[in-house]
């Protein structure tokens, strides 16, 4: 086959360059860290393409999913291809051989096969490759997976270091097995790109990898063994809790409990598993609905679960889902498993400001209570709210044990300093010495330990006396350690390290070496300036602050937190080392320590950072050239002044409200890849001050340019806007100021639309009630067509609904044409907000009413295969059997084969035979005529059509004037459906009508046996002088 030729070509390259590659540096792996972590690199990648290769050999492999193999794979062959240029150019420098290697090591390092560069650029070239290659193993399905499981088993055992290819090996079996198999068999994996790209939800998985390159070999082992998570594995225990001292290790603990479920959870059927790890250093990863949409991609590899995902990413306009709407798809996903496994770290790392935390807990007991198969497994620090919410769910708690973790540490301590390049050389009674004494004072804290160990390697000589005397002025607690550290800083460098320990600390996001190098050199304060002149080593951010900060890779690879050996480059990114340094930085303890001047004020720090960002955005638009490559911090800048801007409590906006005024700033701020989401279509004045401030929430800016005269008449232009872009926001605050200062709540932009239609769109039910309490008109018509409770309704916001109920709106009123005239009711029904639907019923809606795309309220519900909202409106008494613009209500879920919604129907008396005549369909001839069996026999619904033939259907209609004179005919090559109708009496229809365009006469018996045809010769023959169908 030439696909897999081509697919087995490249991969039999890869394992060339890398074989080649290892051969290379065998001898050396052994050596400095960047050595041994490229080769381990290029071990992984071998073991990999060696597992390609094994399944592309295959020789049953389809034509369809070798070139999808072949596509996969060929979006690898760039990196191939530098690898292999890599390996010619080490084949030039000569390879040390025998004793001479451990003489020469030293010396080498200058050389080009070992400088840290190089070996940075063959892990990056590297890491590219096997990401690519993990989209390869996903697209291919492996038939092979388990018939070959030996065949790896001796593929790993020919490389060095078995047990860690064996495990690489089996996570990316896992990952196939469990996730990507489903996914294939819906056909659907370029949609499901697209809807992850549009939720963009955070990735617990890179956590995950960080928490796994800490971990140490047999540590935890403790946890495994214990009879509470036993049981909780088992399902005897539904919840468990597992909380301790901070530093004592959990997340460590968390990710050694992943691995386990993983294995687990891969070896079962219809179970699901998802993880979650709450980060106090990534904003992306705090909230209730961060972890909501997380959810939704973990567990989306089942239905409904996708299905939920493409109506909510298709349906009109293509906003992101309200957290309360994902709660409902995380639900019905969780519902389709026999048993999900759901594990949690760190939940005392959501931020208790504005109720997140508590959010979160409440959240978590919603989704227990109405998923009764959800499981949890969560960690955290013992606090109060924490601990009070895992009693409501009735978890198992479990603290952790000081004296396993104590054992554990050991272990750590013993490796670590084996290990160290200095420390390894060491006595072996100064390395026990150093063991006990740590383990000995650790009292559970791994973090603790591994800040002592940082201390150690500081050592200007390791001289037994000096390790002692060191050991024996060890700080007590963590505090300490970090006062420690703080005041360790040189005095030259402590203005430079309060600057980055709070870009570091209140950063949205980790930030790259090369963004914090350039924070150094912005000047924030009177007029800001960025002085490009003091632009240092990227590197000297982890000099600076070493034993505070820890080291992650470009992307995705996280290092250890020897950061003098690490490979770092100016993509790497670093954050706090861990929660614990944030507490001690922020608390009042620092305040009476010589730590003092490190003190950081959370809202003094965001006011720096908002005008740090607005200072160097000033600077770009200063200058001659616009190459954004040359200015590191923009992206970051023009994606987080506003965030940064929003938090601090400042009155003194003015150099908000100078950058904001700025003609030729927001210009460039705005064409960087700002969007302005649903910004009303207003022209040039979407770019005033006053609606920028407005848009993005910023109350105290917006006060500021009202008390300066920012407007004239405030019915019209500008206040008007400025209230349509808070009202789209949900920006309470400012929509209070505005309608405060006298803006019309009812006044339309030009695009006509209002604040109550824009506000009740996107759900926002504080600014809903507001405004109506400031009296909006609930019944006025927006710009897009349509009153707030039509677009309301259309999302199913619930709680906007009946707020606007309540207030008068009409629950009979229709939408515009450009909505095909469908009211709130049938908006409901088609987006199956059940509650909203019996809502609307309450106050009046006609559940008969024919409008819509799809006719009456039934038929939309069906057609999109609500189940619950059908049932709802039978037995609010809908015609089951009334005619629509698209026929009835079984003709809709049979030609979208909605089976459960099929039976329903012919439950409440659908009449199986009833002709759908295309009224809707412009298109269509006249007189085309079809029934619910033809529909689904044409696209393989073969459950529906088992349902209608049980329920009575004639299976020998024929229809005038289409392509398929029968559903016979309309089954064509699907040989199961053809049975099943020829076994409930189907015949045959001879001759064809050659006035009929597109009609095939032979299309009804191809694939079908002769012997299955003259069974049914004593049957009559259907004749070609077609009758009109009653």
């Amino acid at each position: 086959m030439e696909a897999a030729g081509a697919a087995v070509g490249i991969a039999s390259l890869g394992i060339q360059v890398c074989q080649g590659l290892l051969d290379y540096y065998d001898g050396w792996k052994g050596y400095p860290t960047d050595i041994a972590g490229a080769y381990n690199s290029i071990a992984d990648l071998n073991t990999t393409l060696a597992l390609l290769k094994v399944s592309l050999d295959d020789k049953e492999l389809d034509h369809d999913r070798a070139e999808r193999a072949k596509e996969a794979l060929e979006s690898c062959k760039d990196g191939l291809t530098k690898l292999s240029k890599k390996l010619q150019k080490l084949q030039t420098h000569e390879k040390p051989q025998g004793l001479r290697q451990r003489l020469w090591s030293e010396f080498q390092r200058g050389s080009y096969p070992f400088k840290a560069s190089t070996l940075a650029k063959l892990r990056e070239i590297v890491d590219d490759v096997m990401e690519r290659l993990k989209l390869a193993l996903q697209v291919l399905q492996l038939d092979v997976i388990i018939s070959s499981q030996k065949t790896l088993l001796v593929v790993a055992a020919d490389t060095k270091e078995t047990a860690k290819r064996t495990a690489f090996i089996e996570s990316a079996v896992t990952d196939i097995s469990t996730q990507t198999q489903q996914l294939l068999a819906s056909k659907q994996s370029d949609q499901f790109k697209k809807i992850t790209h549009w939720l963009s939800p955070p990735d617990p998985w890179t956590n995950h990898a960080s928490a796994r390159q800490r971990h140490e070999p047999h540590t935890g082992a403790w946890l495994l063994d214990h009879r509470s998570y036993l049981d909780w594995k088992a399902g005897t225990e539904r919840h468990m809790w597992l909380y301790g001292k901070a530093g004592c290790g959990k997340t460590v603990l968390c990710s050694t409990i992943i691995e386990d479920m993983r294995r687990h959870c891969g070896n079962l059927s219809n179970v699901g598993h998802a993880i979650f790890y709450f980060s106090f250093s990534d904003d992306q990863k705090q909230t209730f609905k961060d972890l909501i949409l997380s959810l939704a991609v973990q567990l989306a590899w089942k239905e409904p679960g996708l299905s939920m995902l493409q109506q909510a990413y298709e349906k009109p306009g293509s906003t992101e889902p309200s957290t309360e709407e994902l709660k409902k798809i995380v639900l019905s996903m969780i519902q389709s498993y026999d048993r999900v496994y759901l594990q949690l770290d760190a939940l005392d790392e959501c931020p208790e400001s504005n109720d997140v935390r508590q959010q979160v807990l409440d959240g978590l007991e919603r989704l227990s209570q109405q998923g009764s198969n959800l499981a949890i497994f969560a960690t955290s620090r013992e606090l109060r709210d924490v601990h009070e919410a895992m009693d409501r769910l009735g978890a198992e708690s479990l603290v952790v044990p000081t004296r396993a973790v104590d054992i554990d540490i050991q272990r750590y301590v013993m490796t670590t300093v084996s290990h160290d390049p200095r420390l390894g050389r060491l006595s072996p009674e100064t390395k026990i010495l150093i063991q006990d004494t740590i383990a000995q004072k650790a009292d559970g804290m791994f973090r603790w330990a591994h800040c002592q160990l940082q201390e150690l390697k500081k050592l200007k000589s390791t001289k037994p006396k000096y390790v002692k005397d060191a050991l024996l002025s060890l700080p007590s607690t963590l505090d300490e350690t970090y006062e420690r550290m703080l005041t360790g800083i040189e005095e030259r460098y402590r203005e430079e390290a309060l600057t980055l320990l709070q870009w570091i600390t209140y950063a949205r996001s980790p930030l790259t070496l090369g963004e914090l190098a350039e924070a150094t050199i912005i000047n924030p304060e009177g007029t800001g300036s960025v002085d490009l002149d003091e632009r240092g080593d990227i590197e000297d951010t982890l000099d600076i602050l070493t034993g505070l900060v820890t080291v992650t890779g470009h992307d995705r690879s996280v290092h250890n937190d020897r950061v003098a050996t690490a490979l770092v480059h100016k993509g790497t990114k670093i954050r706090l080392a861990h929660f614990t340094v944030q507490e001690y930085l922020e608390s009042k303890r620092i305040i009476d320590s010589k730590a003092r001047n490190f003190y950081l004020e959370y809202s003094a720090c965001h006011r720096f950072l908002a005008h740090s960002c607005l200072t160097y955005l000033e600077h770009y638009t200063a200058s001659d050239q616009k190459d954004k490559r040359n200015f590191p911090m923009f992206s970051y800048a023009r994606r987080s002044w506003v965030h940064h801007s929003s938090v601090q409590q400042s009155e003194d906006v003015s150099r908000e409200i100078r950058f904001l005024c700025s003609e030729a700033c927001t210009k460039d701020w705005l064409q960087s890849g700002v969007q302005l989401d649903h910004a009303r279509n207003l022209g040039g004045r979407t770019t005033s001050a006053l609606y920028l401030a407005s848009f993005y929430g910023l109350d105290h800016v917006v006060s500021a340019l009202l008390r300066n005269g920012a407007i004239v008449d405030p019915r019209e232009g500008r206040l008007c806007d400025a209230l349509l872009g808070a009202s789209v926001r949900g920006n309470d605050k400012v929509v209070r100021i505005l309608i405060d200062a006298g803006a019309v709540v009812d006044a339309k932009g030009e695009d006509q639309s209002n604040a109550l239609v824009v506000a009740s769109t996107e759900g926002h039910e504080k600014t809903v009630r507001m405004l109506l309490d400031a009296g909006a008109n609930v019944n006025a018509i927006g710009g897009d067509g349509g009153s707030a409770l039509q677009w309301a309704s259309i999302a199913g916001h619930e709680v906007v609904v009946r707020m606007l109920l309540d207030a008068g709106a009409n629950a009979t009123d229709a939408l515009t044409p450009d909505r095909a005239s469908a009211n709130a009711l049938h908006e409901a029904c088609e987006g199956g907000h059940t509650k909203t639907v019996q809502m609307l019923l309450d106050a009046g809606a006609d559940i008969n009413a024919q409008e819509g795309r799809h006719g009456s309220p039934l038929q939309a519900a069906s057609n999109s295969g609500h189940v619950e909202t059908v049932q709802v409106l039978l037995d609010a008494g809908a015609k089951v059997n009334a005619q629509g613009r698209e026929g009835c209500a079984i003709h809709s879920a049979s030609y979208e084969g909605h089976a459960s919604v099929v039976q329903i129907l012919l439950e409440a008396g659908a009449d199986p035979d009833a002709l759908d005549r295309w009224e809707g369909i412009a298109r269509a001839p006249e007189d085309w005529t079809t029934t619910a069996l033809e529909a689904a026999a044409r696209w393989g619904h073969e459950e529906i059509v088992r349902l209608l033939i049980d329920a009575g259907a004639d299976v020998n209609i024929q229809f005038e004037r289409t392509k398929y004179r029968s559903a016979l005919e309309a089954a064509e090559g699907n040989e199961t459906i053809k049975r099943m109708l020829i076994d409930a009496g189907a015949v045959k229809v001879h001759n064809q009508l050659d006035t009929i365009p597109g009609a095939s006469g032979d299309a009804g018996t191809e694939g079908i046996s002769a012997d299955g045809l003259e069974e049914r010769s004593a049957e009559p023959v259907a004749s070609n002088d077609f009758a009109a169908v009653q």
